[in-house]
């Protein structure tokens, strides 16, 4: 993907073990190929999601993995991390299915993804990263199965599945 080749700042979600398409490869041809990586942090009870840098490979191999099996930051070491709110030029979201023609998301339920996106916007003048799905093919919902959306859900750009299908607005993939 030419935008991907492109991007010098992207952010990456930690996958859940086996239940989600796995990014640890992803994390890692990012680092190889130097780009900055951010990934999600959630801290409990705060309903906003924020972006925090790691600093390079041995810094992911060794974050450990929280209740869910993701590998996550301490929290000791946020200050010390770049924020990533600025300046991304590519947002790998997860879900819980998407909708094959629409690219309609949904998401895991608390809408951290989606709240992050507006503040996003909000903090960069309008300027929105390019959006990408990260999907396993079983969570591509084809018509009639509808996904329900609201006003405030942000749809990606596209979304790439496990077997490396290509999926754009419109159905054309």
């Amino acid at each position: 993907m030419e935008r991907y080749q492109k991007a010098k700042r992207i952010s990456i979600y930690l996958s859940m073990p086996n239940t989600e398409i796995q990014t640890q490869d992803l994390v890692m041809n990012a680092f190889a190929a130097d780009k900055k990586v951010f990934v999600p942090y959630i801290e409990k009870g705060n309903p906003d999601m924020r972006m925090f840098g790691l600093w390079h490979s041995r810094d992911f191999e060794s974050l450990q993995r929280d209740r869910w099996g993701i590998p996550s930051l301490n929290k000791d070491s946020l200050s010390e991390r770049e924020l990533g709110e600025r300046d991304l030029d590519i947002v790998f979201m997860p879900a819980m299915a998407f909708q094959g023609d629409s690219l309609d998301r949904l998401g895991h339920g608390k809408g951290y993804y989606d709240r992050f996106i507006a503040s996003y916007l909000t903090e960069n003048e309008g300027q929105r990263p390019f959006l990408v799905g990260l999907a396993l093919d079983e969570q591509i919902l084809a018509p009639p199965e509808q996904i329900p959306t609201t006003a405030h859900d942000h749809r990606p750009d596209l979304v790439v599945t496990g077997s490396g299908q290509v999926l754009r607005r419109g159905g054309d993939g």
